[in-house]
């Protein structure tokens, strides 16, 4: 039988140069998140482990949890899905409608359009399983290795994992971020999937590790209005899972029962797509800040150089520099964001180059329009509590 999340270990990830950020060790934090999990509408369906690799984008960003933040904590369980969806409106002009359909190993895959988003590119599919059949269409290895016989019969969901290959004028394309997707049970067997694929950097065909990041003029950042682009988006896996929520009453129940189990549905479900473009619509905005902030930390001075803030409907991108500390000092600076309304900004995944102490940071855009950013320093322990708010040292970054 294969290992309980063995079907997340063909996820690529993008390691070089990038630091490892410890969890919070607090007790009362990850009571809090045990509460808040079980407790999420019960029309989402996350697979336990989506639910971690969610947290871990989420808390690697260096998150400074405080009973304010928890007094508003709704905003911290936003997904990328929740805010599509509640921007419907606000981004009917921007996104692209393809309504096409790719089917194979009797699952219908619908690719309803696509969104621009700084650098990556946002997919809403709908998959249809509905004709899937597991002790027709997988093979009896398959059947065996992920045990069908105990579960095949009983009620499945399925996820979306990640998008394997997106070509672009015949350039493969990935980025340093991705998602897994948010999935939404629209009826039996039927799911919503709203994901995200970076493609901020090219990769030289038979080599994923030889890679080039994307120049700032050249596309995704700047598009030639009068120019066809060719998309050729490849989904080469989906992740079928029992739903032991519907079975059990507990997680313990269920593993004592010897599951949960899951199994992968491998197959090539792929879309040719050509859009002019003028259609591409890219609403992201950028901001220089050029301001530098000095401050004492174990007794140097120690400088965050800013350098620039994108904002889109989706998101908010945030990028700096250290200066002046080496690795050990430079783990001890967080930052808080706050809107216009004093409220802090959820983060929603943080890139850290340890050669250059370069950071780019991202935030979920749960507001209609942010007028102003509050950005400020502060200093943490090695468990990452806070010592000190440098609220002396922040800096405001208008957005118009």
């Amino acid at each position: 039988m294969k290992d309980d999340f063995e079907i997340l270990n063909d996820v690529k990830m993008n390691v070089d140069d990038y630091e490892e950020v410890k969890f919070d060790n607090n007790d009362e934090l990850k009571n809090k998140m045990k509460i808040k999990i079980r407790n999420r509408n019960k029309n989402k369906r996350f697979k336990r482990g989506i639910v971690a690799a969610s947290l871990l984008a989420i808390l690697s960003s260096g998150i400074i949890l405080d009973n304010n933040i928890w007094a508003d904590i709704e905003r911290f369980w936003y997904s990328l899905g929740d805010i599509v969806n509640m921007k419907k409106e606000e981004l009917e002009d921007y996104k692209y409608n393809i309504n096409k359909v790719a089917i194979d190993k009797n699952v219908k895959i619908s690719l309803k359009d696509v969104i621009l988003d700084n650098g990556s590119l946002i997919l809403n599919l709908n998959v249809d399983y509905s004709k899937f059949n597991p002790f027709k269409d997988f093979t009896e290895k398959q059947q065996k290795e992920w045990s069908f016989d105990k579960w095949g019969r009983e009620e499945t969901l399925l996820t979306v994992g990640e998008i394997n290959n997106i070509y672009i004028d015949g350039v493969k394309y990935e980025g340093q971020s991705w998602a897994i997707g948010d999935h939404y049970q629209k009826k039996e067997k039927s799911v919503d999937v709203v994901m995200e694929q970076g493609i901020d950097m090219t990769i030289k065909e038979g080599n994923d590790i030889n890679s080039e990041r994307v120049k700032k003029d050249e596309f995704p950042y700047v598009i030639n209005k009068d120019k066809i682009y060719n998309f050729k988006i490849q989904i080469k896996k989906l992740h079928l899972e029992q739903d032991w929520e519907s079975q059990y009453k507990s997680y313990d129940e269920v593993k004592k029962a010897g599951g949960p189990h899951s199994g992968i549905i491998r197959g090539n479900w792929e879309f040719n797509i050509d859009i002019k473009g003028e259609d591409l619509i890219d609403k992201s905005k950028s901001y220089s800040i050029d301001e530098v902030i000095e401050f004492s930390l174990n007794n140097k001075v120690a400088s965050i150089e800013f350098s620039e803030v994108i904002a889109s409907p989706l998101s908010v991108e945030i990028k700096y520099k250290f200066l002046g500390i080496n690795n050990v000092d430079f783990d001890r600076i967080r930052l808080k964001v706050k809107d216009e309304n004093n409220k802090e900004i959820i983060p929603d995944g943080m890139n850290v180059n340890n050669g250059t102490h370069e950071v780019v940071e991202k935030y979920k855009n749960t507001s209609n329009n942010y007028s102003e950013l509050k950005i400020v320093p502060t200093i943490v322990d090695d468990k990452y509590n806070v010592k000190e708010v440098l609220e002396d040292k922040a800096i405001k970054v208008k957005l118009d």
